[in-house]
């Protein structure tokens, strides 16, 4: 991911987010889904009354859900249509109705937009985070 495109997320940090994804898919490191979003969750602290550690770990996570997603597909046993399926992931909208949001259902739709409601943002990356982690744990 080109570092212009993270506002919040260090270089470093987003480099160690990819470590853990690349141990993880290569069975280096033996981890649940669980497991795997408490290790993410350490590189991403949130720090009281500090919201750019919100932001951070909704790039934190969005980084994480792609690459996983990208994992998932070089495997090769899986299209797009069938990730979305087995890993059980939900639109936008669905957290959007589950959290109370008052933003619009068709308002997020990209990582940038995901900032402008990171509460929705987070219930719904860590959701896609641990589904596609269990995915790749039932795929290997």
């Amino acid at each position: 991911m080109p570092q212009s495109e993270l506002y919040y997320l260090t270089e470093d940090i987003g480099d160690h987010i990819g470590e853990l994804i690349n141990q993880f898919s290569t069975g280096a490191v033996e981890l649940t889904a669980e497991e795997l979003l408490e290790r993410i969750n350490e590189l991403l602290p949130i720090e009281k009354m500090n919201h750019q550690t919100v932001l951070r770990r909704v790039e934190g996570y969005s980084q994480a859900t792609d690459l996983l997603w990208e994992k998932i597909l070089e495997i090769g046993k899986l299209d797009k249509q069938e990730i979305i399926t087995r890993a059980n992931l939900k639109p936008m909208s669905y957290y959007h109705y589950l959290t109370g949001s008052r933003e619009a259902p068709d308002y997020a739709k990209s990582r940038e937009d995901m900032l402008n409601d990171p509460s929705t943002a987070l219930v719904k990356l860590r959701d896609d985070i641990i589904g596609l982690a269990d995915l790749m744990l039932n795929l290997k």
